[in-house]
């Protein structure tokens, strides 16, 4: 993978993944395992919801955190190049990962087989680029600052963060993949959102654009527009769609006999099919 993403992935997204996560019926006991980047505060959410008796482990490329948070294991991995952590898992939870990877479908399957039958996968990822869309009503801007920001943004989360052999478009066929490997319950649910400037979403934005700005510089950005892009983020009259995040849950079937599944609470939902 390229580039890792900035704090503001965090902010702007954890409330979508522990809701989709939450409709899976996680809880005590349960075994977890956590894929992706900036990605610690569910991790420890999860934590938070398998004790007593549960497990999280989060899998992080590079060395492991010497002292993790209570209840959590974090263990240095590699995805794109190693199975998952030695399982069997209930959960699963794998953001910003696997659409971003050569050898996606065979790492799909890695993380299938991780799983204890009954168990979920949750996996989310930005789909597609930032559409030509309005600006927001509640927006003082008008389209030229718009299309800058999508500008920005599109690179930041296709050329930087990749390394050429992702596929942001990916996401949005992963139920045609897990349901040919015999997934069960397969849900999937969109999410669309407004980012204003002043926000904390937008100033953690503009601090990960300042730290790659001579990588936009060599992908044809120029100075004057990456310094408007960093008073967007601290303008509050300024506001415009975001890129659209793409969640889906899946469960692996119950075939071993003795098997514990993982037992879905009941929900009203957690977003749009």
């Amino acid at each position: 993978m390229g580039e890792a993403p900035g704090a503001y992935v965090p902010e702007l997204l954890d409330g979508y993944s522990t809701a989709m996560l939450a409709a899976t019926g996680v809880g005590p006991g349960h075994h977890c395992l956590q894929l992706g980047p900036e990605g610690g505060a569910v991790a420890q959410w999860l934590a938070g919801r398998v004790t007593p008796g549960g497990r999280v482990v989060a899998a992080l490329a590079g060395p492991g955190r010497r002292t993790p948070p209570h209840g959590i294991e974090v263990v240095s991995h590699d995805i794109a190049t190693e199975p998952p952590p030695r399982g069997p898992f209930d959960v699963i939870h794998a953001r910003l990962v696997v659409p971003h990877l050569a050898r996606r479908r065979d790492v799909l399957h890695q993380i299938l087989d991780a799983l204890r039958p009954g168990g979920w996968l949750v996996v989310g990822d930005f789909h597609g680029p930032i559409a030509s869309r309005a600006s927001p009503a509640a927006s003082s801007h008008g389209a030229s600052d718009t299309d800058l920001f999508a500008a920005v943004l599109n690179d930041v989360h296709g050329r930087v963060n990749e390394t050429g052999a992702g596929d942001r478009q990916w996401i949005g066929t992963v139920e045609r993949h897990l349901d040919a490997a015999g997934m069960q319950e397969v849900h999937a649910a969109s999410y669309d959102q407004v980012v204003r400037g002043g926000e904390s979403a937008c100033v953690l934005l503009r601090d990960h654009v300042i730290r790659i700005h001579d990588r936009l510089l060599r992908l044809g950005h120029r100075q004057c527009e990456l310094r408007r892009f960093h008073d967007l983020m601290l303008d509050p009259g300024f506001s415009s769609w975001f890129h659209e995040f793409r969640c889906v849950r899946v469960r692996k079937p119950v075939t071993t006999y003795g098997a514990r599944p993982v037992v879905p609470t009941p929900h009203r939902g957690v977003g749009s099919a």
